[in-house]
């Protein structure tokens, strides 16, 4: 995959679709990350392992400052919202499960006014989220609308 890479995905609910531009961005040193080493804990300071994927979200416009449930953080490097997963993604497969997870959760979150973590927990996990949100709350990737990937040329500067 070259990055940048633009992910689109859809999100269905019984109420709407939701549209999700995100925009996936590649360290490859501590010096790359837009959002604050501190942001991964104290992992990022010894043995984290690079290339690393930061998420920002171009679409929905999500505001600065108080978050509420919703799960992203503002860089202090370049103003723009980061989708928040401080944990590993070894493969460019984990990276698009967890995408699918946060958008996914993100629903939940603006539908049910909810904390995106207490629904996991509360279910059992990652993946019994998934299919609770899927066969509880009808909240799911709309199969109509298909993902759109569109890679970037070159590495961003």
């Amino acid at each position: 995959m070259i990055f940048p890479t633009q992910v689109d995905l859809v999100v269905k609910s019984p109420k709407q679709k939701y549209k999700f531009c995100l925009m996936i961005h590649q360290a490859e040193t501590k010096e790359d990350l837009m959002l604050a080493p501190d942001f991964y804990g104290t992992s990022i300071r010894s043995s984290v392992f690079f290339p690393r994927w930061e998420i920002e979200i171009l679409e929905p416009k999500v505001p600065r400052g108080e978050t509420g449930k919703l799960n992203y953080h503002y860089s202090d490097k370049d103003n723009k919202p980061y989708v928040c997963f401080p944990g590993a993604l070894p493969t460019i497969e984990a990276l698009m499960s967890m995408l699918n997870l946060w958008v996914i959760g993100q629903v939940c979150v603006m539908e049910l006014d909810r904390y995106f973590n207490e629904m996991i927990e509360t279910v059992g996990g990652k993946e019994a989220f998934i299919f609770w949100a899927k066969t509880q709350q009808g909240i799911d990737l709309d199969s109509n609308a298909p993902i759109r990937i569109k890679m970037g040329t070159e590495k961003e500067v």
